[in-house]
């Protein structure tokens, strides 16, 4: 089921979703993944409103992101300004924008790792869910395999 409550058909339409809207995947990337093309892809973000979706998840850390940058890009320009002969506050604002840039770019790490390990923990329960439904000895042998996977990508 979609965000918006329309049901999509199988697995490739939920990862499409995720990977689109979540994981913030190049339409290649997606389509590869999901061994589907390029029109299907576009079809379901048209119809399932996953641009719209997308935009927002962008939003929550890319705003963030884009606050850091500007922030860095102003001590930038007040670098700029210094003489070489202030080099203790060209030293603090340097400091201060190594700290900034580094804040950017756990913000990224951030954006990327939560959206991988949710997408990570889903599938691994729809394949649980899956085999224990078409194939249970499989599960059997498999279930301490998904449960080291599940414990490793809770771990980080």
């Amino acid at each position: 089921m979609s965000a918006n409550g329309v049901k999509r058909d199988g697995w490739q339409g939920n990862l499409a979703e995720e990977l689109w809207v979540h994981a913030q995947a190049s339409e290649k990337e997606v389509c590869g993944a999901c061994d589907i093309n390029a029109t299907t892809l576009r079809e379901w973000r048209r119809r399932f409103g996953w641009d719209e979706q997308r935009a927002a998840a962008a939003k929550r850390f890319g705003g963030l992101y884009a606050l850091v940058q500007n922030m860095a890009a102003a001590i930038g320009d007040e670098l700029k300004k210094r003489p070489p002969s202030d080099t203790g506050a060209i030293g603090a604002l340097r400091e201060e924008l190594n700290g900034l840039l580094q804040t950017a770019e756990r913000i990224r790490k951030l954006n990327r790792d939560i959206d991988y390990k949710r997408m990570a923990l889903r599938y691994s329960r729809e394949l649980t869910a899956h085999l224990k439904a078409e194939d249970p000895e499989a599960l059997k042998v498999l279930m301490p395999h998904l449960k080291a996977f599940t414990i490793e990508i809770a771990r980080g």
